[in-house]
C-alpha cells in the first residue's frame, strides 16, 4: 500500500513535474520567440527611419547637384546629377520595399513615387530650360520643385511621425515581453530550487536564452542612437509629473549646447523657448494634452546658445495612464531654419515683383499721360481738317487723310498697350447691355471694308441669320475683337479674300455666338498656332519686320474673350489662309426687352439735339492747360455756338466759376498749380456748403486706367473721358447731361 501511494504519489508528481517542465518550456519558448519577433520588428522600424531621413537628404542633395550644373556648366556636375536621380530612385526603391506590409505607409510611399516624377521632371524641364542660355535660373524658377519638393518632405516627415509612434509602442511591447519573461524564469528558479536536478539543463539553456536577447537590444539600442545622430532630429523624453526632461545629445547641439552645457528639465525649455513663439507653443501642447487634437505637432522658435534664432517643427506623442492622465510626452525636433529662410528668400522675390510691377504700372500710366495729351490735339485736328469741305486739293487732302490714320494706328497702339496692362491687373470692366448685333455688324463692316478696298480684297460679312437679334453684352469689346481679327486677316493677305460669318450654334442645351474670320492670306504654320496668343509674339520675326504689329492684339482678343466667358479657335495652314472663330454664350433675348436704342438715334441727330440742350443762355467751362486740346476743344464748341470760358489751371478754374456758375465743366485732371481732382473737390465742397447746384464736371483725362477713372469719380465729377478725345465720344457724353440736368430741374419746378 505505501509502495502503491509512492508509486502514487511519483506518478503525480512526475506527472506534476512533467505538467510543470511542459508548461514552464511553453512559456519560455513563447516568451522568446515574442521577444525575438519584437526585436526584428524594432530593428525594421529603425531600418525605415534611418532610409526615410536619407530620403530627405538625397531630395536636397538632387536639387543641389542640378543647381550646381546650372551654375558651373561642367561635366561632372552633369554626372553628380544623374547620380543624384538614380541615388533617390534607388532610396524610393528601398523604403517602398521596406513599407510594403503597412498599407498606410504603403500609400504614402506611392505618392512619394508619383511626386518625385513630377520632382525629376521640374528638375529637369529647368534644366532644358537654361542648359543652351547662359542665362541662371532664380528662386521663382524653382516655384514648382519647391513645391514638389515641400510636399515629398511632408509625406516623409508623415512616414517618420509614424514610424517614431511605431517604435515607441514595439519598444514597449519588448519591454513587456522581457517583463513577462524574467517573471517565468523567476517562477522557473522558484520550481528549480525544489528539483534542482531535475530543472538545471532547463535553467542553464533559459539564462543562455536572456543573454542572447538582452545582447540584441542593446544591439537595436545602440543602432536607434547612431539613428538619431545620423539625422537632424533631437529626441526627447518628458516626464509630465516630474517635470524633468531627457535631451539626447543631438538636441543639445541643434541649439548650440554640448552634453555637459545644459540639463534637461521643464523650466530650461521655457527659457529657451522664443518669447514670441510660447503662447502658441503651449495653446497647442495643452489643446493635445486635453484631447482636442488628435496628434502634436507644432512651429516655433528657440533661442541658441549664441542667441541665435532656431526654428523647430516639434512632433511629439503623449503616453496615459489608467486614469487618462498624461505622464509621458515622448517626440522629436527638426531644424527647420534653412525651409524659414527659403521662404524668406521667396518672400522677398514676391516683394521685389510686386514692386517692379507698381513701378510698371506707375510708369504706364505717366506714359499714357505723356503722349495722350498731345495726341488729343493731334488727332482731334486731323478729324476737322477731314471733315471740312473747305480744303480741296487732293494732294492736301491726301496728307490729311494719311496724318487721320497714322493718328488713328497710334491710338489703336496706346490703347492695346493700356488694355494689356488692365487685363494683367484684372482691371478690366465689361459694361454689359443690350443691343442689336446687326447694328454693331454694320459699323465693323463700314470701318474694316475700307482696309479691304485699300488692298483690293474680296470682303464679306454674312449675317443674315442675326440681323435683328439682340445680345446681351459689351458692345464696345466685342466690336474691338472683331476689329483685332478682321484686321489681321486683312494685314496678312496679299491678294483674295477675307471672309466673316455669324451665326447661332447650339451646344448641349444651351446656345452660342459663333463669328468665324477666314482668309485667304500667308497662313501660319501648325508650330507657331500655340504661340500667337502670347504677348508680343507673332509666327516668326518675319511676319513682325514685314507686317508690323505689337503682337498685342490677339493675346487682348483672346482674353477678352475669356472675361466675356468664351474664346477663340484658329485652323490655319501656311500659305493657304486661316480660319479664327470668337465663340461667345449666348442667351437668347427677346426684341422688345430693353434695347438701348439712344445711341443710334443719338448719331443720327447729335449736333441739332446739342444745340438745343445747349441754347443760348448755357454757359461752358473749358479747364486746360495744353493749347493744342484748347485749340481743339474750341474748335468742336464753336461749332456748336457753345458760350465758354477758358481756365488753365484749377485755381482759376475755381474763381471763374464762382463768379459765373457755369452749367457744366470740362476740366483736365493733370495742370500746374491745381490738379483737376482738387478743383473738383473744392467746387463740390462749396456747393455742400452753400447749397448751391451741382454743376456737371466731365473729367478729361490722359490717365486711362481703372483706378485713375475711380479717382475722377471719388473727386466728385459725374463723367470721365479718356484722351485722346472722340468728338462724338465727348458730344454723346455733354448732351447726356445736359439732358439729365434740363430733366432733374422741370422734375423739381413740377
Amino acid at each position: 500500500m505505501k509502495n502503491f501511494q509512492l508509486m502514487r504519489n511519483f506518478i503525480i508528481f512526475a506527472a506534476f513535474l512533467v505538467l510543470c517542465m511542459s508548461a514552464l518550456a511553453y512559456h519560455v519558448v513563447k516568451s522568446s520567440n515574442d521577444i525575438e519577433r519584437s526585436g526584428i520588428k524594432v530593428n525594421h522600424t529603425q531600418n525605415v527611419i534611418i532610409q526615410a531621413q536619407e530620403l530627405s537628404k538625397f531630395v536636397i542633395a538632387t536639387i543641389s547637384a542640378q543647381r550646381r550644373y546650372l551654375f558651373e556648366r561642367s561635366e561632372s556636375n552633369v554626372k553628380q546629377y544623374e547620380d543624384a536621380k538614380i541615388t533617390l530612385s534607388s532610396q524610393i526603391g528601398k523604403l517602398r520595399e521596406l513599407v510594403r506590409d503597412n498599407p498606410s505607409q504603403a500609400s504614402r510611399m506611392t505618392e512619394i513615387e508619383h511626386l518625385s516624377l513630377q520632382f525629376k521632371d521640374a528638375l529637369d524641364g529647368n534644366l532644358k530650360k537654361f542648359e543652351d542660355t547662359t542665362l541662371s535660373p532664380t528662386l521663382k524658377d524653382y516655384d514648382d520643385v519647391v513645391v514638389v519638393r515641400d510636399n515629398i518632405l511632408r509625406l516623409n516627415n508623415d512616414m517618420l511621425d509614424e514610424e517614431y509612434a511605431l517604435l515607441i509602442q514595439r519598444e514597449g511591447t519588448v519591454t513587456t515581453a522581457l517583463e513577462r519573461y524574467q517573471i517565468s524564469l523567476l517562477i522557473g528558479g522558484i520550481i528549480a530550487s525544489l528539483i534542482v536536478l531535475i530543472f538545471n539543463w532547463n535553467l542553464l539553456l533559459a539564462q543562455s536564452k536572456i543573454s542572447v536577447a538582452e545582447a540584441g537590444m542593446k544591439e537595436s539600442e545602440e543602432r536607434l542612437r547612431l539613428a538619431i545622430r545620423g539625422s537632424n532630429d533631437g529626441i526627447f523624453d518628458w516626464d509630465l509629473k516630474n517635470h524633468g526632461i531627457y535631451w539626447s545629445p543631438q538636441y543639445k547641439q541643434m541649439l548650440g549646447f554640448t552634453e555637459e552645457e545644459i540639463e534637461g528639465s521643464e523650466e530650461a525649455f521655457r527659457k529657451l523657448l522664443h518669447p514670441e513663439d510660447s503662447e502658441s507653443f503651449w495653446e497647442t501642447f495643452n489643446n493635445y494634452i486635453n484631447g482636442n487634437l488628435s496628434e502634436f505637432s507644432s512651429i516655433y522658435r528657440m533661442v541658441g546658445k549664441s542667441g541665435r534664432e532656431i526654428w523647430i517643427h516639434g512632433r511629439g506623442k503623449a503616453i496615459f495612464d489608467e486614469n487618462r492622465q498624461p505622464v509621458r510626452f515622448i517626440g522629436a525636433h527638426t531644424d527647420i531654419s534653412y525651409i524659414k529662410e527659403h521662404e524668406r528668400m521667396l518672400k522677398d522675390e514676391r516683394d521685389r515683383a510686386e514692386a517692379a510691377s507698381a513701378a510698371k504700372g506707375e510708369f504706364l500710366a505717366h506714359m499714357s499721360h505723356e503722349i495722350r495729351t498731345p495726341l488729343t490735339a493731334v488727332s482731334g485736328i486731323a478729324e476737322i481738317l477731314s471733315n471740312s469741305d473747305a480744303i480741296t486739293d487732293t494732294g492736301h487732302r491726301k496728307l490729311i487723310n494719311t496724318l487721320r490714320t497714322s493718328t488713328e494706328t497710334l491710338k489703336e497702339l496706346i490703347n492695346d498697350i493700356l488694355d494689356f496692362s488692365k487685363i494683367e491687373s484684372g482691371e478690366v470692366e465689361l459694361h454689359n447691355q443690350k443691343f442689336v448685333l446687326g447694328e454693331m455688324f454694320e459699323q465693323v463692316i463700314s470701318i474694316m471694308s475700307v482696309k479691304a478696298n485699300e488692298k483690293f480684297l474680296d470682303f464679306s460679312f454674312d449675317f443674315d441669320d442675326l440681323r435683328g437679334t439682340v445680345f446681351n453684352g459689351d458692345r464696345q469689346r466685342l466690336r474691338q475683337i472683331l476689329i483685332n481679327l478682321i484686321g489681321n486677316a486683312i494685314k496678312f493677305t496679299e491678294n483674295g479674300y477675307v471672309g466673316v460669318t455669324a451665326r447661332i450654334e447650339p451646344i448641349g442645351d444651351s446656345h452660342v455666338i459663333r463669328i468665324d474670320v477666314k482668309d485667304s492670306g500667308i497662313g501660319i504654320p501648325e508650330s507657331a498656332i500655340p504661340i500667337i496668343f502670347e504677348k508680343f509674339r507673332q509666327a516668326d520675326s518675319s511676319v513682325s519686320r514685314r507686317y508690323g504689329g505689337t503682337g498685342l492684339g490677339l493675346p487682348i482678343s483672346m482674353s477678352l474673350a475669356q472675361i466675356m466667358g468664351g474664346t477663340i479657335k484658329v485652323e490655319s495652314e501656311q500659305g493657304r489662309g486661316s480660319t479664327f472663330s470668337l465663340i461667345l454664350p449666348f442667351a437668347q433675348v427677346t426684341s422688345d426687352s430693353g434695347v438701348d436704342m439712344s445711341e443710334v438715334v443719338r448719331m443720327q441727330k447729335l449736333n441739332d439735339r446739342l444745340k438745343v440742350a445747349i441754347g443760348e443762355k448755357r454757359r461752358i467751362l473749358l479747364v486746360e492747360d495744353y493749347e493744342g486740346n484748347i485749340v481743339v476743344l474750341s474748335y468742336i464748341l464753336n461749332a456748336l455756338n457753345c458760350n465758354y470760358d477758358i481756365a488753365k489751371t484749377g485755381l482759376e478754374a475755381i474763381t471763374l466759376w464762382k463768379e459765373k456758375h457755369y452749367d457744366l465743366i470740362l476740366m483736365d485732371i493733370q495742370m500746374p498749380e491745381m490738379d483737376g481732382l482738387t478743383a473738383s473737390r473744392i467746387i463740390r465742397k462749396v456747393e455742400d456748403e452753400q447749397a448751391l447746384p451741382r454743376t456737371p464736371i466731365i473729367g478729361l483725362t490722359a490717365h486711362a486706367l481703372v483706378a485713375d477713372k475711380q479717382k475722377c469719380i471719388e473727386a466728385g465729377m459725374d463723367e470721365y473721358l479718356s484722351k485722346p478725345i472722340v468728338e462724338a465720344d465727348l458730344k454723346n457724353a455733354i448732351l447726356a447731361i445736359l439732358e439729365e440736368k434740363q430733366l432733374g430741374s422741370g422734375t423739381q419746378a413740377a
